[in-house]
């Protein structure tokens, strides 16, 4: 067998696994706090992609969520999150406004959940990727049920792998909003719950238990998936050892 077929054979190796990698993918979701999974909380909140008042805008937030309520996400690459809209509202219609230059960052961090810095860049650990930056335009979402559906989503642009510990969903830049467009969006405020957050708003950074009621999604390969990949790379492998 000549290097050219070698390489040949090895290439249709890679091509069947990346093949099966796309097709067969196994997908998890977590809400927190889980007790709002299927129940309206009892709060709504507006930032960090609203406001409704004229006081100045955001110019960084953050929210934790404890990594007790995270576990089924372990080993996956969080692909998008989302809110809900609180359940006293009425539907939204989707571009009403458009958010020019939305960034938002993950991490984990060694930060207990109520115990967030008001010195925000220790609260970041140094797993820290940039998941989404650039426009965002408001989707389509339903209000007048209780709870509704998670559908404003964000779906990033970079997955972050989560591999456990408390997470961080963190903007760090300043969102101009109008306050009649905002969106209000359901969210807890209780003691030792698995969210709260720290935010900075004309120059005061605010502590407090509050946090968006908010659904992430991860996905990975399944497992039959990874034991292919594994048998490809020793096909690969001792074709390449044969030849040599």
């Amino acid at each position: 067998m000549n290097n050219n077929t070698t390489i040949k054979q090895a290439s249709m190796c890679i091509l069947l696994v990346t093949i099966a990698g796309t097709e067969v993918i196994a997908q998890q979701d977590a809400v927190l706090p889980a007790i709002a999974r299927d129940r309206e909380a009892p709060w709504v909140n507006y930032f960090p992609f609203g406001s409704n008042d004229d006081a100045p805008s955001l110019t960084w937030y953050q929210q934790i969520y404890g990594e007790s309520e995270l576990t089924d996400l372990v080993g996956t690459y969080i692909s998008s999150v989302a809110f809900r809209v609180d359940g006293s509202q009425q539907s939204v219609r989707g571009g009403i406004y458009t958010l020019p230059d939305l960034v938002i960052r993950m991490s984990t961090t060694d930060k207990q959940v109520d115990g967030l810095s008001e010195i925000m860049g220790d609260n970041l650990g140094d797993d820290l990727v940039t998941v989404y930056d650039g426009e965002y335009t408001l989707p389509e979402l339903r209000g007048l049920d209780s709870p509704n559906p998670f559908d404003y989503l964000i779906e990033f642009q970079e997955p972050f792998f989560y591999s456990g510990g408390n997470l961080i969903l963190d903007v760090p830049v300043v969102l101009v909003f109008e306050p009649d467009l905002a969106v209000p969006l359901d969210a807890a405020w209780t003691n030792r719950d698995s969210v709260s957050r720290v935010y900075e708003r004309n120059g005061r950074v605010t502590r407090d238990t509050f946090g968006l009621v908010t659904k992430f999604t991860g996905v990975a390969p399944a497992p039959s998936t990874v034991v292919a990949m594994a048998l490809g790379a020793g096909v690969i492998g001792a074709r390449r050892r044969r030849s040599n």
